[in-house]
């Protein structure tokens, strides 16, 4: 039923409702037209009276939906825009003007492009588009930007319509969602500084579900076993099969204990790496249930850390103490035999002084004294082992030890070495006659392992290393600066089993006798290197032979003065001085300067090297030099006067010590010097020996 049908029957209602409240009174005859016509217009009136009703109550119930209206659009708790395809705003409700911050009256022919976040007009820009070709409904999240630069996070939902005039139109809803990104956003950080924190940490996290699956694995897990993360996410039952046979029962119990949500102490266990180079790794293990606020069971909550570090380090602590009493024992007993030996080879020597040389006794004497002679050997040994003492500690150049004492070595055996030493070598501090007792025992136990027509290598190399702390760096050893000494044979190698005891006392390998299987040449050479503050480790395998690597710390030489001061007067003999200390310097230069000497003073070896040669070139040679024994960090006496002599056969060196038992004061000749004077001296002792050879 169309409108115009709809308001003619309103109409017919209304009149006929007008006749029935206006019916024509009783009168006479002669007044029936005009009662009619008054009955007529009275209806009329009624009926216009009947249409202002209507018409009142339907304007009423326009203003209320006019209200309505007003409230559902314009106050909405969501802007709504219509947007032509050009994007210019034909309609904006009062939500949508205050969000963008613009009076609404103001927003009419406006394009809502300027109000989009310049990072996000690509985002608009293709929704857009695919509103009007597609047609389908449209949603995105982006950010739109005030007249005042405020932004705001808002959701965006367009949906197609058309207008008077048939052309397409876009609604646009828009939410406001700055709350709710920022709480998504403080959200993801929080998660992301939590796991950060978990992905970061040193040890080994995880969590084990309910259902015995891994929620969460910590990349720890790579460097401590050597498989990912994903690994352990894969197959749960990973972990367990790298644990080490005679750990398996703890760990199993320790596992049921915690899956029974019980809590369960601390406990280590060895596990397996997937470099098997490195060899069994200990984990201290700890773990305990968890729970959500309702009580829940979540699964084990744990962590792994890797402590084969401290267990390394605490067995080395106890091979320490226990080498130190063995040490104790073993230097008692040593001390008893040498006396009970003196007793014995004295008594041997008057049998053989009352046994003709003719008897069969006197050869059995002898071959008593011979074995008393390897026995004294044996127990000068086991003093070395026990005391480990470091008599003098000089600087020197590693090379030349090395090669001589392991040349003198292999002697007639044989065997010849490869040699394979760095040109520049760093210089290290050491016992020169406890070092090269080290390299003997080396190369000894290098020959051992390879007798005579075995066709076996023996190889000898030395280079610089500095080390940086690493998971299978020995125990021992603190990062820093190190002259790596490697002896590798080709022998029948150290069987796994061996591997870990080849540096304790009285343990070997080799057949016993007098000569072989003392079992005390290795635990002697690891005793020495570390109280030298170095290490001796060994790789090997069976049938391949083996590579024993000695790490010495090298010497730190900070930057030298290295000037010499020279005497300027043009009269009285010429003396070079050399000295580290500044005070012994001073006064012996000018006590020497008052006694009527020349007096040039350097601080190290290459200085004072340096200065005899320019003063030999320049026809003004020295009459005498005073060297100190010991220059730190430097070329001491020793050295200066070996590089003196092939300069000038003929000079006059004199050594200057506090170590006045060492070698180079007493034998002072056999080095070169022409004299020595023991630190403290009296000056007038020092003027009285370069009187006598100047």
């Amino acid at each position: 039923m169309s409108k115009k049908e709809g308001i003619s029957d309103q109409k017919k209602v209304l009149r006929r409702g007008a006749r029935e409240k206006n019916k024509a009174p009783a009168g006479p005859k002669n007044d029936q037209e005009t009662s009619q016509i008054l009955y007529e217009l009275q209806g009329h009136q009624v009926e216009l009276e009947m249409q202002n009703d209507e018409l009142r109550r339907t304007q009423q119930e326009l203003e209320t939906s006019r209200a309505r209206y007003f409230d559902l659009y314009n106050l909405a708790p969501v802007g709504y825009c219509t947007i032509d395809q050009q994007g210019l705003i034909l309609e904006a409700n009062l939500t949508a003007a205050a969000q963008l911050g613009v009076a609404r009256e103001a927003l009419g022919a406006q394009s809502i492009r300027r109000f989009v976040f310049a990072e996000d007009q690509d985002v608009y820009s293709h929704r857009c588009r695919q509103l009007f070709e597609t047609c389908a409904p449209q949603v995105c999240e982006l950010r739109l930007q005030r007249p005042d630069a405020a932004v705001f996070w808002a959701r965006m939902e367009a949906n197609l319509a058309h207008g008077p005039d048939g052309l397409p139109l876009c609604r646009l809803v828009i939410s406001d969602i700055t709350d709710r990104k920022r709480i998504e956003e403080a959200l993801r950080m929080s998660e992301e500084k939590y796991r950060t924190v978990a992905d970061f940490t040193y040890d080994w996290e995880f969590w084990l579900g309910p259902d015995n699956n891994f929620l969460y694995c910590s990349p720890s897990c790579l460097r401590i076993t050597g498989y990912p993360a994903e690994a352990f996410d894969r197959d749960p039952a990973l972990l367990r099969t790298l644990v080490h046979p005679d750990d398996l029962a703890v760990y199993d119990q320790h596992f049921r204990t915690a899956k029974n949500r019980e809590m369960s102490p601390e406990f280590e266990f060895r596990i397996s790496h997937v470099n098997e180079s490195t060899g069994w790794r200990w984990i201290a293990h700890v773990c305990q249930p968890v729970y959500d606020d309702k009580g829940r069971f979540l699964g084990i909550r744990g962590s792994n850390r890797d402590v084969t570090g401290r267990k390394r380090l605490e067995a080395e602590v106890a091979k320490a103490r226990n080498l130190e009493s063995l040490g104790v024992l073993a230097g008692g007993i040593a001390h008893d035999f040498n006396n009970l030996f003196q007793a014995l080879l004295g008594n041997l020597a008057l049998a053989k002084m009352y046994t003709p040389e003719s008897s069969k006794a006197f050869l059995f004497l002898e071959n008593a004294e011979q074995v008393s002679a390897l026995a004294t050997k044996l127990t000068s040994r086991l003093i070395a082992f026990s005391s480990g003492g470091l008599s003098l500690m000089i600087n020197i150049q590693p090379s030349s030890h090395i090669r001589e004492e392991a040349t003198a070595t292999l002697g007639s055996s044989g065997l010849a070495a490869e040699f394979d030493l760095a040109d520049d070598l760093w210089l290290i501090n050491v016992d020169a006659a406890q070092f090269r007792q080290v390299i003997k025992q080396m190369v000894l136990n290098a020959m051992e392992s390879m007798p005579p027509g075995s066709g076996g290598k023996l190889r000898i190399m030395a280079v610089n290393e500095a080390l940086q702390a690493h998971p299978g760096m020995s125990p021992t050893l603190a990062p820093g600066n190190y002259v790596r000494i490697s002896i590798q044979d080709q022998g029948c190698g150290v069987s796994s089993e061996n591997l870990p005891r080849i540096f304790d006392p009285y343990f070997s390998t080799k057949q016993r006798g007098c000569q072989k299987g003392l079992g005390l040449g290795l635990a002697l050479c690891d005793t020495i290197i570390r109280k030298h503050g170095g290490a001796i480790t060994v790789k090997s395998q069976p049938d391949k032979g083996a590579t024993f690597h000695i790490h010495i710390p090298a010497v730190v030489i900070a930057a030298r003065k290295t000037e010499t001061t020279k005497d300027r007067k043009t009269h009285g003999p010429r003396i070079l001085f050399m000295d580290d200390d500044l005070g012994v310097v001073q006064v012996t230069r000018n006590f020497l300067r008052l006694s009527g000497y020349r007096v040039d003073s350097t601080l190290d070896g290459n200085a004072t090297i340096a200065a005899y040669q320019e003063a030999r070139a320049a026809g003004d040679p020295y009459a005498a030099v005073i060297l100190d024994l010991m220059i730190p960090g430097g070329m001491g006496g020793k050295e200066v006067i070996a590089v003196l002599r092939q300069i000038d056969p003929e000079v006059k060196a004199i050594v200057s010590s506090g170590y006045a038992d060492d070698h180079a004061m007493t034998d002072f000749a056999d080095y070169g010097f022409v004299a020595a004077c023991a630190k403290p001296y009296q000056l007038t002792d020092m003027k009285k020996i370069l009187d006598r050879f100047v």
